[in-house]
């Protein structure tokens, strides 16, 4: 991300991240503080504890999609990515809550209210997080995004739109 950032010229940056991409955003905050003005992270977690769910044992590799197909150079090697991704999940991230408290940039923490990560998970993420918003989407999942996008978006706007306190 700071790369891209970099060769587009772009020196501070609001980000609104799901999932990984809230993780990336959390990464961001922390470790590029300057970076990061505003920051939504929805459904991300900051320690692999905080999902409900963790058993990835029996590795079910589901069909390659159709558009890893038609761009992968090798479409034959879809299981090793996606073996990867879930390595990943097991063993990623680790933020203490004294990094998250290092966070400057104000932040939105959202998720669902049947979303994967833990609800108690949600709560220690936002607290340390000086300043910060907790927003729980009643009746919506980890796929906040698709099941309830105008109250999502609803939120974002009004939060990026903020003037600063």
């Amino acid at each position: 991300m700071l790369k891209l950032l970099d060769h587009l010229q772009i020196g501070r940056v609001d980000v609104v991240g799901l999932s990984d991409g809230g993780i990336i955003g959390l990464d961001l905050a922390i470790h590029h503080p300057r970076r990061i003005r505003r920051l939504v992270a929805i459904s991300a977690n900051f320690d692999v504890n905080g999902l409900l769910e963790r058993s990835t044992s029996e590795i079910v590799i589901p069909r390659t999609p159709l558009r890893y197909k038609l761009l992968a150079q090798v479409p034959a090697c879809w299981n090793a990515p996606y073996r990867n991704v879930v390595t990943m999940w097991q063993t990623q991230p680790h933020y203490t809550l004294k990094d998250l408290g290092n966070i400057k940039a104000r932040t939105l923490i959202m998720a669902g209210e049947f979303d994967v990560v833990r609800h108690g998970h949600i709560n220690q993420l936002s607290k340390p997080i000086p300043g910060s918003q907790q927003i729980i989407i009643e009746g919506a999942t980890h796929r906040l995004l698709v099941e309830k996008p105008n109250i999502v978006n609803s939120h974002i706007l009004r939060f990026i739109d903020e003037e600063s306190s």
